[in-house]
């Protein structure tokens, strides 16, 4: 795509930032991408240049922009620019850290989630979404070394990476075999490990009130009043009238 926004006119190189700033906006707001045609259809008819002109040169002949097809190669076009983007901060932060988590796609696939933090200019930490990797099972092992090899991907010095974090499964806080501990004998034997304080907050809290019998018998009151007013229409529109006639709406 960036040969032929080179071959394009001014005009042209125009339209095309156009759709690709319409693009990002779809994508950055969770929009489905299956709306990106009507979006150009409706909103951005009034641009100028249009972004559904015609564009006519040696490589194409009168490609249009503004529909699913293309929504797709403006997909990949930004993401090869975001992700060159963050690997030029990544080689340029004196050190690293990555948070990691387990996660599964809707065929139960299994996949790790890595997010990373770098210094910008040395001074101001910025977090980022890495990448989404395939794994066959998520032991130790596995992970570590998907983790590895997506550092190394991009040739990142993995001396750097000074601290990592996770929701504190025992997977990646076992003493014996967790990926801290296999991180600090095979990477580096000076990195932080830290465990995620919402989940300890969340954790602490769930173990607290299973301490505290009234807690489990108000619990138990909350969730069997949810239970009959969810399953009624009737009592939903009875409990949102007793709720306005209180002022609590």
């Amino acid at each position: 795509m960036i040969p032929l926004y080179k071959d394009m006119k001014e005009g042209e190189q125009e339209a095309l930032l156009n759709v690709t700033k319409a693009m990002y906006w779809v994508a950055s707001e969770d929009i489905a991408v299956l709306k990106y045609p009507s979006l150009s259809r409706t909103l951005l008819p009034s641009l100028s240049p249009s972004i559904s002109m015609p564009i006519e040169n040696e490589k194409t002949k009168d490609a249009n922009y503004a529909n699913r097809s293309a929504a797709g190669e403006l997909i990949e076009a930004i993401t090869s620019c975001l992700d060159e983007h963050l690997t030029a901060l990544l080689h340029n932060s004196p050190v690293l850290s990555w948070q990691c988590d387990e996660t599964a796609d809707i065929a139960k696939k299994k996949q790790l989630i890595i997010y990373v933090t770098c210094l910008e200019d040395g001074v101001t930490a910025v977090s980022a979404f890495m990448t989404l990797v395939n794994v066959e099972c998520c032991d130790a092992i596995t992970i570590l070394n998907a983790i590895k090899s997506e550092f190394a991907k991009r040739g990142v010095d993995p001396s750097k990476i000074t601290a990592n974090g996770s929701d504190g499964a025992s997977v990646f806080t076992g003493i014996k075999s967790g990926v801290y501990t296999k991180w600090k004998e095979l990477v580096n034997p000076h990195s932080i490990s830290q465990h995620c304080n919402c989940h300890k907050f969340a954790l602490g809290t769930k173990n607290a009130n299973e301490e505290v019998p009234y807690y489990k018998e108000y619990e138990g009151y909350v969730s069997s009043t949810y239970g009959i007013v969810a399953r009624s229409a009737k009592r939903a529109g009875e409990l949102n009238k007793l709720q306005i006639a209180t002022g609590e709406k």
